[in-house]
């Protein structure tokens, strides 16, 4: 079987903290380090943003949509949908979006292939590591195996483009439960799926609440909250 051509999206973060800083920098040099070679990576970002991200990856500053300034949100954070519907017009068989701070194994990305429509992966929480090369040595202690989360959502680029329609467009990246509505659509739509356990990330202590606008309007989208 022909390896597909994937397209693996972030939207990289300029954190205040280090130590989140220092977590994304490690994760995304362990996706650079262990992505084949049928996979770009990219990251969609604002215009007025200056990011740096490890070379391989390619900056799009295509971003419009900004939560602080459509609903008044108390971060600049993205429209999830915005950065699937950036993705789809690339040229692509498979894309998606990781969370910045996540890491991966080299095998994460075998078995991706077109015959599914979407992806789903959750992710293994670990206390930190060294380097790339001992995470991929599995020298590392989990903390929590079971996050209920979901830290990447890929698609089949012809699915996406057939169904996009039928996804809420007001779902901000970063905030509660984006992820829990797009897995709650994807099994509404197809059967087609596939979900796994194939994550991991370093264990830290989040920065949302449940009282911020972005969560509130990702909650009513979701049907949480009324």
């Amino acid at each position: 079987m022909k390896e597909p051509k994937i397209i693996v999206a972030i939207n990289y973060v300029n954190y205040g903290n280090k130590k989140k800083q220092d977590h994304q920098e490690m994760a995304l040099r362990v996706l650079a380090s262990n992505r084949p070679s049928n996979v770009e990576l990219v990251s969609f970002n604002y215009i007025n943003e200056n990011v740096f991200p490890p070379p391989c990856f390619k900056v799009f500053k295509m971003l419009k949509r900004n939560s602080r300034a459509t609903i008044h949100n108390n971060r600049d954070l993205p429209y999830i949908k915005d950065i699937f519907n950036l993705c789809s017009e690339m040229k692509s068989d498979v894309f998606g979006y990781m969370n910045s701070d996540i890491l991966v194994n080299r095998d994460f990305f075998n078995g991706m292939h077109v015959n599914r429509d979407a992806f789903l992966f959750q992710r293994i929480d670990i206390k930190s590591i060294a380097d790339a090369s001992s995470f991929n040595k599995g020298h590392y202690k989990v903390y929590m195996k079971d996050h209920p989360g979901f830290d990447a959502i890929f698609f089949n680029r012809i699915w996406w483009r057939k169904n996009s329609n039928k996804f809420d467009g007001g779902l901000i990246v970063g905030e509660p439960e984006w992820d829990f509505y797009y897995v709650k659509k994807i099994r509404s739509l197809s059967r087609n799926f596939k979900i796994k356990r194939a994550l991991y990330h370093v264990f830290h202590k989040t920065i949302w609440t449940l009282n911020s606008t972005g969560s509130i309007n990702n909650r009513k989208i979701n049907g949480t909250i009324p």
